[in-house]
C-alpha cells in the first residue's frame, strides 16, 4: 500500500516548485510516490539533530502546523503557499480519480509592491490520517487506507468553459483603473514618485529562511532538487512503489454530480459538497493605441469615436515635472537634454557630436559648428575661423571673397559689371608677390616688409579742400618706441601700433629737418589739417559720426574707416589699453615732454585736439603729401 499522506506532501512541494506562477486545483491520483524521510513530530525540539545523514528531509511540526526541511545542518520552516485557482472539472466516480484540470492563474499584481501571499495551507494529524486546512478551512481529509486494492482509474473530467473575461476601466476618483473579472473589481492606481518595489511574490511560491525565492527542479531520475536563492537545499526523492496491503477496506472516494440547477457540477467527498459552476463568456475588450509619445508623456486611446477615451502613462517623474529617460536627464530636480555623457538645457542650447552650443538668434536656430557659427543673433558661414554671411560673400582657399551676382572675385585682381555680373581682370601692381589696386592702395615696402594699405581722396568743392588720407592705421614696426594690442593676435593687422611721440617725428641729424615714421611720398599730419578734415564733415562738433566705421558706432561717410582702436596709458610703470576711443598724434608739439593728439571717442558725435604726454603710445594715420606742379 502507498503511504497517500507523504505522496500528497511531495505532490504539493513539488508543484510549488516547479510550477511557482501557476494556480492549481488537483484531485486525487492513484500513482504516488514516497519521500526520503518525511515523517511528523509533535513539537520543534522533536526534530532532532539535521546533519549530513538526513539532508532533504522534510518533517511536519504539529505544534507549529509547519514543515521544516533540513538544509545546511538547521531545520528550515518551508513557506508553502497556495493562491486560490478555478476549479477544474473532477472526472466521474472512481477510486482516486486522476487530478482535475489546472484552473486559470489568477491576475498578476502590479511590479513595485510586493505581492500578497496566497493562502497558506496547512497539514493536520487526526486518527487514521491527515487534514489539509487552507486559511483556516479544512478542504478534506487524507485517509490511510487498509489493505485496500488500486482503485479504478477514473475518466478524465470534462473540460471547463472558459472562464469570465476581464475589462479594464479608467477611475479618475482613485487616480488608476479598475480591473472587472467575473463580476469583482480590483482598482489599480498610479503611484506617486515610487521607487522601484521589490518584485511581486507568485501566487505559490516558496521562500529560503533569509526570504530568498526558492525552485524545484526536476532531475532526470524523477527527483527534484530544491535551490533557495544560489544555495541547492534539498532533494525530495521519489519512494519506491509499495506493496499492496491485504484485507484492506476500500477507501473513500470522490463523487461527481451535475447540477443543472447551478449550471456546473457539486463535486462530494467525505459528506462535503463544494459546486463549481460554469463561468459565462467574457464580453470583448476595448483596443488601446498610443495616441501620442512626447515629453515623457504617453497618452493611450481606448476605443474609438465618441466612447473613446485617453490616459496619460508617465515615463518617469522629475520633482513633478514628466520626463523621457531615452532622451533627457533629470539633475537635482530639473529636466535637461541628453548630449553625449552631459546634458544641455533645451530651449536655450542644442547638441551636436556630443557638444552643446547655444541656439542662435530669436529664432533659436541649430546651426553646423564645424561650418557655421551664430553671430549678434544671426547664423553665418565659417571660412577658417572668420565668418561671413554666404549671401554676399564666399569662402575661397581660405579667402573670404565678394560675390559678383553669384560669382566670388578678388576685388584687388578684378572688378564687377553688377548689372551683367561679369568679372574682368584689371590692372594691378604688386608690393612683393601681394597684388594690389594702385587706384585705392599703395605699398610700403620698408624693410622687406611689403605692407599694402588702403587710400582715399577725400574732396569738398565748396571749401576747395583735397586730400588723400590713409585708410588704415599706420603698423611699421620700429626697433623701440612702439607696440601692439597685447591681447588680440590679429590687433597688428587691424589697428596698427602704438606709438610714442618721439618714435614717430624727430629730427635729422644731416639735414637739422624733421622727419616722421610715415612711409615715401606720406608724412605724418599737422594739428591743422586734422581740423580741416573735421570741418568737410560738419565741424569738430559733429565730424566723429562720418569719420567713424560702421563696424564701430559711425557711418564712414568719410571713407577713413576709423577703427575703435583704443589708447594706451599708464599706471604703475606698465601700459594699461582703454578701448573706449582712439587717438591719433599730429606732428605739432606744446614743449618737450608735450604734444597735441586728435581724439575721436566712443558714443560721440564731437571729436577733440588735445595736449597730450609724449611718453604715451598711440596711433598714426599718414597724408599723402602734394606735389608742386
Amino acid at each position: 500500500m502507498k503511504t497517500r499522506v507523504k505522496n500528497s506532501l511531495v505532490a504539493l512541494a513539488a508543484t510549488v516548485g516547479a510550477f511557482s506562477t501557476m494556480t492549481c486545483l488537483t484531485a486525487c491520483e492513484d500513482s504516488l510516490t514516497e519521500a526520503k524521510g518525511q515523517t511528523s513530530v509533535a513539537t520543534v525540539k522533536d526534530l532532532g539533530d539535521c546533519d549530513k545523514s538526513n539532508e532533504g528531509e522534510l518533517v511536519y511540526v504539529k505544534e507549529k502546523s509547519s514543515i521544516y526541511l533540513c538544509a545546511d545542518s538547521t531545520w528550515k520552516t518551508v513557506n508553502v503557499s497556495v493562491s486560490d485557482g478555478k476549479d477544474g472539472s473532477d472526472g466521474k466516480d472512481g477510486s482516486d480519480g486522476k487530478d482535475g484540470k489546472n484552473g486559470t492563474n489568477g491576475v498578476d499584481g502590479k511590479d513595485g509592491k510586493n505581492g500578497a501571499d496566497g493562502k497558506s495551507c496547512t497539514v493536520k494529524e487526526i486518527k487514521n490520517g491527515y487534514k489539509v486546512l487552507c486559511g483556516g478551512d479544512s478542504v478534506g481529509v487524507l485517509l490511510n487506507g487498509k489493505d485496500g486494492k488500486n482503485g479504478v482509474d477514473g475518466k478524465d473530467g470534462k473540460d471547463g468553459d472558459n472562464g469570465t473575461s476581464c475589462t479594464v476601466k479608467e477611475n479618475k476618483d482613485k487616480n488608476g483603473f479598475d480591473l472587472s473579472c467575473g463580476g469583482k473589481t480590483v482598482t489599480i492606481t498610479n503611484g506617486k514618485d515610487g521607487q522601484d518595489g521589490k518584485p511581486g511574490e507568485d501566487g505559490a511560491s516558496i521562500t529560503g529562511p533569509q526570504g530568498e525565492s526558492c525552485k524545484g527542479e526536476a532531475l532526470e531520475n524523477g527527483d527534484i532538487k530544491i535551490t533557495c536563492g544560489e544555495t541547492e537545499v534539498g532533494v525530495l526523492k521519489n519512494g519506491t512503489a509499495g506493496t499492496d496491503g491485504s484485507n484492506g477496506e476500500p477507501g473513500k472516494s470522490c463523487m461527481v454530480k451535475e447540477n443543472a440547477e447551478k449550471n456546473g457540477y457539486d463535486l462530494e467527498c467525505d459528506g462535503k459538497v463544494v459546486t463549481v459552476t460554469n463561468g459565462t463568456p467574457g464580453v470583448n475588450g476595448e483596443s488601446c493605441t498610443i495616441a501620442e509619445d512626447k515629453g515623457g508623456v504617453v497618452t493611450l486611446q481606448c476605443g474609438e469615436g465618441e466612447n473613446a477615451k485617453t490616459t496619460k502613462l508617465y515615463k518617469a517623474l522629475c520633482g513633478s515635472d514628466p520626463y523621457d529617460p531615452e532622451t533627457q536627464r533629470c539633475v537635482d530636480g530639473s529636466v535637461f537634454g541628453k548630449c553625449g555623457k552631459g546634458t544641455y538645457i533645451e530651449n536655450v542650447e542644442f547638441c551636436y557630436d556630443g557638444e552643446a552650443y547655444p541656439l542662435c538668434g530669436k529664432d533659436l536656430l541649430e546651426y553646423n559648428p564645424n561650418r557655421e557659427a551664430c553671430k549678434d543673433g544671426v547664423v553665418l558661414s565659417l571660412c577658417g575661423t572668420k565668418t561671413f554671411d554666404p549671401a554676399v560673400y564666399a569662402c575661397v582657399s581660405g579667402m573670404i571673397l565678394p560675390l559678383c551676382v553669384n560669382e566670388p572675385y578678388n576685388p584687388d585682381l578684378q572688378e564687377c559689371d553688377d548689372e551683367t555680373g561679369s568679372v574682368t581682370d584689371k590692372y594691378v601692381e604688386y608690393c612683393g608677390t601681394k597684388p594690389y589696386d594702385p587706384n585705392i592702395k599703395f605699398c610700403d615696402d620698408r624693410d622687406g616688409e611689403n605692407v599694402i594699405y588702403g587710400m582715399v581722396t577725400v574732396t569738398h568743392s565748396g571749401m576747395g579742400y583735397s586730400e588723400t588720407w590713409m585708410t588704415d592705421n599706420l603698423r611699421y614696426k620700429t626697433k623701440t618706441g612702439s607696440v601692439c594690442h597685447p591681447d588680440d593676435n590679429d590687433a597688428c593687422t587691424k589697428y596698427g601700433r602704438f606709438y610714442v611721440w618721439d618714435a614717430v617725428i624727430w629730427v635729422d641729424d644731416d639735414t637739422g629737418n624733421y622727419v616722421d615714421i610715415c612711409p615715401d611720398g606720406w608724412q605724418l599730419p599737422t594739428y591743422g589739417q586734422f581740423v580741416n578734415l573735421a570741418q568737410v564733415f560738419g565741424g569738430a562738433e559733429r565730424a566723429g559720426i562720418p569719420l567713424k566705421s560702421k563696424d564701430w558706432d559711425g557711418t564712414n561717410e568719410s571713407g577713413l574707416n576709423i577703427l575703435e582702436a583704443g589708447y594706451v596709458e599708464i599706471k604703475n610703470n606698465a601700459y594699461v589699453f582703454n578701448n573706449d576711443s582712439t587717438s591719433f598724434w599730429t606732428r605739432n608739439y606744446y614743449n618737450s615732454s608735450i604734444a597735441f593728439s586728435f581724439d575721436v571717442h566712443n558714443g560721440k558725435k564731437s571729436l577733440a585736439v588735445l595736449k597730450q604726454d609724449k611718453k604715451l603710445p598711440k596711433s598714426v594715420r599718414c597724408i599723402k603729401k602734394k606735389t608742386n606742379k
